[in-house]
């Protein structure tokens, strides 16, 4: 038996005194039992788990659970801290290691900085195995890193610094980054990929940069980065061969610094994928100048900066390595159209955009070659051909991952086009978009075995039937579409008119101040919130000429009005006839397919005298 209380009814409502403890114990079933006199009922409760510690997450973003290392290789790892998805700044994050001779002193504690992140550089000093174990003592999240440490062997490859010379960028603008990797005996361009890595270091990244992508392979020697600076700063990375030890890591300091006046080019997006052997006439290229200029040019250039390749810009029925894209009204340039031969997945093409003559910065599109995939099955089958209803309550998160693509040959980094379709407008929404177009396209490349499950929606606050149309990307021939129906969280069990004094009206007037509420209980104690209810006017008893006045000046015998939060809904202004006589209104809610869930029918007599 646990600890007994005494509470105040209240009407017909139990309520127990503020800051009481219902339980501490095990995860598990209990039980509450209430007693009002010589009745009592039990209620049963359910602990199902600590949500407070789970709601934090301690996460390796730069790094690998388990490394190689050779003795004087060493490797910078970050990790991040979050409550509810927020970073969590000014934390602490213990650090325990195992076979510590083994590596380099190590910090005690880290300190999450402004992001949530904390770095922990970790330097081999003798072979055998290490491990390191990092802490979030509040919550009890930890990671463990494991070392297998090697004898020193002589470094394969050289990295050195090529762009920007002068380790200079500017904020707010996307530059690329070059690293030279070369043979370390040779000291020639290092041929084949080489996979290159850039770790940036948490507790030195004042200007705050953005990689387009933290690990990129070498294409004639050369690994290039694109990079943009978010504030004015100097900001510390390494670059490294992935894996560690092949090459002596590269630190640098990047300085970020604010070009006043100068002018950059800028596209949007910054990269497309396109299949072998396919044309994309779906995705326009946008490309303005950032500020804009008060009289642009009338042309902006644009090169394939890779002339062997297959990749043209098409203009009409030509396809161009170079030309010119006609500047409109606003300053922007599109390119509609581009063009790609058989090309091998995992290529990436650019395409220059350049005014010449202008001290307007050019800027690159990145053309990258996607997997070559021609069908694809949307799993599981049976939501491709009937509607899957979605309960949910409104303006919530709806995971629909159990819904997925599976490519033919499962293979990865394939991009799947998913386009949401609703018949009902702001029914539902693709979650966190970026764009505005993200709300209702999003891209999404398959992981290992073929797989691209279905984003996330927001549902909005009625109810309707969507579904959600599957391309590749690069194809433009529907695989098949998803399709889904939301409907109301709870059923409508009740529907009362309001109590008002209108038992008789005036002939000839409007009549404007009756409305409905809607329960979702037969005790009528809690409202729906959304949805509509259906308004029918019966005039046929007595023909008195009553009909409903619309928002747009016409008179009808049928209306239909959304639910509010309250579970109102407000029935239409009714033009009263002028005969002597009486009418019905019915007010009706209905499922998403229209079967009728409750109805419910008032009488409105027109006074005489």
């Amino acid at each position: 038996m646990g600890e007994p209380w005494k509470a105040t009814i209240h009407g017909d409502l139990v309520e127990l005194p503020q800051g009481v403890v219902l339980l501490r114990g095990k995860v598990g079933e209990h039980s509450l039992l209430v007693k009002v006199g010589d009745f009592s009922k039990p209620f049963p409760i359910t602990i199902v788990g600590d949500d407070q510690h789970s709601d934090w997450q301690l996460k390796l973003e730069e790094g690998k659970p388990s490394t190689n290392l050779s003795v004087g290789g060493s490797f910078l790892f970050v990790f991040s801290l979050k409550y509810r998805g927020e970073a969590q700044k000014e934390k602490t994050l213990e650090v325990a290691a195992a076979n510590a001779d083994r590596l380099e002193p190590l910090p005690s504690k880290l300190v999450t900085l402004e992001n949530g992140q904390a770095s922990l550089p970790v330097v081999a000093t003798k072979p055998g195995k290490a491990e390191i174990t990092v802490t979030h003592a509040a919550s009890g999240s930890s990671i463990k890193l494991t070392f297998e440490i090697s004898e020193a062997v002589a470094r394969q490859y050289l990295l050195e610094l090529l762009k920007p010379a002068n380790r200079k960028l500017a904020v707010s603008r996307q530059d690329a980054v070059q690293i030279q990797v070369s043979d370390a005996k040779s000291k020639t361009p290092a041929s084949g990929a080489i996979k290159v890595v850039v770790v940036p270091d948490a507790a030195h990244d004042l200007a705050g940069i953005e990689w387009m992508a933290k690990t990129v392979e070498t294409r004639n020697g050369i690994a290039e980065f694109l990079a943009t600076p978010k504030a004015v700063g100097t900001s510390h990375v390494v670059f490294q061969i992935d894996p560690a030890g092949l090459a002596a890591p590269l630190p640098v300091a990047l300085t970020a610094q604010t070009n006043a006046g100068e002018t950059q080019l800028t596209i949007s997006p910054e990269t497309v994928d396109l299949l072998p052997n396919s044309v994309d006439d779906k995705h326009p290229i946008h490309v303005f100048f950032d500020p804009p200029l008060a009289e642009p040019p009338a042309t902006i250039g644009f090169k394939v900066l890779e002339s062997g390749s297959s990749l043209r810009v098409r203009q009409g029925t030509v396809q161009r390595l170079a030309g010119e894209l006609k500047v409109g009204s606003g300053g922007e340039a599109i390119l509609q159209s581009l063009q790609v031969g058989a090309e091998a997945p995992g290529t990436t093409l650019h395409i220059q955009f350049s005014v010449p003559g202008s001290d307007a910065q050019p800027c690159v599109l990145n053309v990258t070659i996607a997997a070559q995939a021609q069908a694809a099955k949307l799993m599981p089958p049976g939501i491709a051909t009937e509607a899957l209803p979605l309960i949910a309550d409104w303006r919530s998160l709806i995971s629909l991952s159990g819904c997925y693509v599976l490519v033919d040959g499962q293979q990865a980094g394939v991009s799947v086009e998913f386009h949401l379709v609703t018949e009902v407008e702001k029914l539902v929404e693709f979650a966190a978009p970026e764009t505005l177009a993200d709300r209702l396209i999003r891209t999404v490349k398959t992981k290992a075995g073929g797989r691209a499950a279905l984003p996330d929606i927001v549902s909005g606050d009625g109810v309707g039937k969507f579904h959600v149309d599957v391309y590749l990307v690069g194809n433009h021939h529907r695989l098949g579409s998803f399709h889904f129906s939301v409907e109301q969280p709870r059923p409508a069990q009740a529907v009362v008119f309001s109590d008002d004094p209108y038992a008789h009206l005036l002939p000839g007037r409007t009549f404007s101040s009756d409305y409905v509420t809607v329960y979702s209980d037969l005790n009528q104690r809690t409202p729906l919130h959304g949805g509509t209810v259906q308004f029918d006017l019966d005039d046929s008893k007595s023909r008195t000429g009553s009909r409903f006045a619309l928002a747009n000046g016409e008179f009808s015998l049928h209306a239909v009005a959304p639910i509010n939060l309250h579970g109102r809904a407000v029935m239409p202004d009714i033009r009263v006839g002028e005969e002597a006589g009486s009418f019905d209104v019915r007010a009706s809610v209905s499922t998403a397919e229209g079967s009728p869930l409750v109805t419910k029918t008032k009488t409105y007599t027109i006074a005489t005298f």
